[in-house]
């Protein structure tokens, strides 16, 4: 992947509490060779209090959380004018899940079912090169 003329380094929020998931996803980007800032929280509650002091380029979100769920992260998310515009990638159980999260008009900008798909959760990453920032691959600056 080529970066963008003047594009800075694209940074990404994961919001899952299973460590295993985690990790999963850590590696489909290592393996993928991006080397994008991924901050990662366990919980709603610790997305949103980052949220107060960093704006990432795109937040991925767990829908099964201990505390506050996912959807109302996302809910919460699009409320404040700060961060509305941030693309959410929904990370959900099923289809059924993620046919109900359309249903009741959770606003993320693609549903990804787990277990994630390396190639659909690549894909979707890439399109935030056309949002002003890059994805950096190993061999690009930073």
């Amino acid at each position: 992947m080529e970066r963008s003329n003047g594009s800075r380094s694209a940074r990404l929020l994961l919001v899952e509490d299973s460590p295993a998931d985690a990790r999963y996803l850590r590696e489909i980007f290592k393996e993928a060779k991006i080397r994008n800032h991924l901050h990662h929280v366990h919980d709603a509650e610790a997305a949103l209090a980052h949220l107060t002091s960093d704006t990432p380029d795109l937040i991925l979100v767990d829908m099964h959380l201990p505390g506050m769920q996912g959807a109302e992260l996302i809910r919460a998310i699009r409320a404040d004018a700060r961060v509305s515009s941030i693309p959410i990638v929904a990370l959900a159980p099923s289809e059924l899940h993620a046919e109900r999260l359309r249903e009741e008009g959770v606003e993320a900008h693609c549903c990804l079912l787990k277990p994630i798909s390396a190639r659909a959760l690549l894909e979707w990453v890439a399109k935030i090169d056309s949002l002003g920032v890059a994805v950096v691959t190993d061999g690009e600056a930073a």
